[in-house]
C-alpha cells in the first residue's frame, strides 16, 4: 500500500504542460508541512520542496517577484531539512 508521502510527491508532476493553479499548489504545500509535523520524512520535504518550486516558477506570479523568491527561499530551507531528515541520513 503506497503512503501518503508517496501520494502526496505523485499528485501533480512539475513537467506537466499547464501549471496547476496557485491555490491548489498553496494547498499542497500548506498539507506537506502539516504532515512534516507529526511524521518526519526526506519524501515530505521533498513534496515542500517541489510544490513551493512549482509556485516560484508559476507564470500567475511573474509580475511579483518578492513572492517568487519567497518560494525560492522555501524550498532552499526545505532542500535542507530534507537532507537533515533522520531517514535520509540512515540510508
Amino acid at each position: 500500500m503506497p503512503s501518503a508521502d508517496h501520494e502526496l510527491a505523485a499528485e501533480a508532476p512539475l513537467t506537466s504542460a499547464a501549471p496547476l493553479p496557485l491555490d491548489t499548489l498553496k494547498a499542497r504545500v500548506a498539507e506537506a508541512v502539516r504532515t512534516y509535523v507529526s511524521r518526519r520524512s526526506p519524501e515530505l520535504a521533498h513534496c515542500v520542496v517541489h510544490y513551493s518550486r512549482a509556485l516560484a516558477m508559476h507564470p500567475a506570479l511573474r509580475d511579483s517577484p518578492d513572492e517568487c523568491n519567497a518560494y525560492c527561499r522555501l524550498s532552499q530551507h526545505w532542500r535542507l531539512l530534507a537532507a537533515q531528515c533522520p531517514e535520509a541520513a540512515a540510508a
